[in-house]
C-alpha cells in the first residue's frame, strides 16, 4: 500500500503504545513534502499518526499500561470538588478514618489544679422552734397573733380548734392565717410574727391551739 500527494489528510488523535512509550500524533498535510511517503515501513516506532485511517484503532490494540494511565486515578488526584456531595459511604473509608469518626472521646486528661475557695454561703436555717399555745376566743369574729423570740422570722403558722374546751369543728370558720410584723431585708421580705383570723359560730367562747415556726435565718 502507498499513500500518495492525492491522499486526504488525517485529523486524528491516537494514543498508542509503540515500543513501550506513548505516540501521539496530529493531523498531517497531504501538500507537506514530509507527509509524501512510500511505502509503511514495519520498524519499530516508524508508524505516525497520518498513516492510520481514522477510526481504526480499538482498545484491544492500545497497550493495557497505557489504557490504565490515561483512565487510572492515581495517588493525590482526587479532591473533594471531585467527589459527588453524599457519594462516599463509611465502607468507603479506611478502618483509620472511621475510627477517627465513631470515637466517642480521646483519653481522660491530668486534673487540673485546685480552683480558689469560693466565698462563705448563708448559714440557712437554724434553731427551729415551734410554738402552740391555748387560746380562748368569744363568741364572733376574732384575731390572734403569735411572736417569734427576737432574732428569729415566722416560718409559717396554722390553727387546731377542734380539741379546745367547749370547741367543736362545726362551731369555727378560719378566716385566714398569714405572716404579720413584716420587713425587708435586702430585697427579701420575712415576718416576725403570725397571725390567725377566724368566726367563732358558737353560743360560747371557746378554746383553740394556734401554732407558729420560727427560726433563725442567716
Amino acid at each position: 500500500m502507498r499513500i500518495t500527494k492525492k491522499a486526504i489528510a488525517l485529523s486524528v488523535a491516537v494514543v498508542a503504545a509503540v515500543g513501550g512509550g506513548i505516540v501521539l500524533a496530529t493531523s498531517a498535510n497531504a501538500a507537506d513534502p514530509a507527509a509524501v511517503a512510500g511505502p509503511i515501513p514495519n520498524t519499530e516506532g516508524s508508524v505516525s499518526g497520518w498513516n492510520l485511517k481514522n477510526g481504526t484503532i480499538y482498545g484491544a490494540d492500545i497497550d493495557p499500561n497505557v489504557v490504565k494511565w490515561f483512565t487510572g486515578t492515581y495517588n493525590n488526584t482526587v479532591t473533594s470538588d471531585s467527589v459527588k456531595d453524599g457519594a462516599l459511604a463509611e465502607t468507603d473509608l479506611n478502618d483509620a478514618v472511621k475510627g477517627k469518626l465513631n470515637a466517642v472521646g480521646g483519653p481522660v486528661g491530668p486534673a487540673g489544679p485546685e480552683g480558689p475557695a469560693g466565698p462563705k454561703g448563708d448559714t440557712g436555717v437554724v434553731g427551729l422552734t415551734v410554738s402552740s399555745p391555748m387560746k380562748v376566743v368569744p363568741t364572733g369574729f376574732s384575731e390572734i397573733k403569735l411572736d417569734c423570740a427576737d432574732g428569729k422570722k415566722a416560718l409559717s403558722g396554722g390553727l387546731k380548734w377542734d380539741s379546745g374546751v367547749k370547741s367543736e369543728a362545726k362551731h369555727v370558720v378560719v378566716n385566714g392565717t398569714y405572716p404579720s410584723d413584716l420587713a425587708d431585708a435586702e430585697g427579701l421580705s420575712t415576718a416576725n410574727s403570725w397571725t390567725i383570723a377566724l368566726t367563732n359560730n358558737a353560743p360560747n367562747e371557746i378554746t383553740v391551739q394556734p401554732f407558729i415556726t420560727c427560726a433563725t435565718i442567716g
